[in-house]
């Protein structure tokens, strides 16, 4: 596994653990999204990969802060 994909890997880990922690069941985290629940069921099993505006626009949808959603993209890096 290469380490660009470990990152994500962790990155999508910690997407998964402030979603459940943050009270968002996929379904609510889709609706707040504007999405399909499917986007996030499939990003969650790393069915699809997301881009950086994506990654942003869910963590938006979950009320992160900015400087905590700067923090996260850093571990991508």
């Amino acid at each position: 596994m290469t380490r660009a994909y470990q990152n994500y890997d962790i990155f999508v880990s910690q997407l998964v653990a402030m979603r459940i922690a943050r009270g968002f069941t996929q379904r609510k985290l889709a609706d707040a999204a504007n999405v399909d629940q499917c986007f996030v069921a499939r990003t969650e099993t790393r069915k699809r990969r997301l881009d950086l505006a994506e990654a942003v626009h869910l963590l938006k949808a979950m009320k992160v802060p900015r400087g905590e959603i700067l923090k996260i993209m850093g571990t991508l890096i």
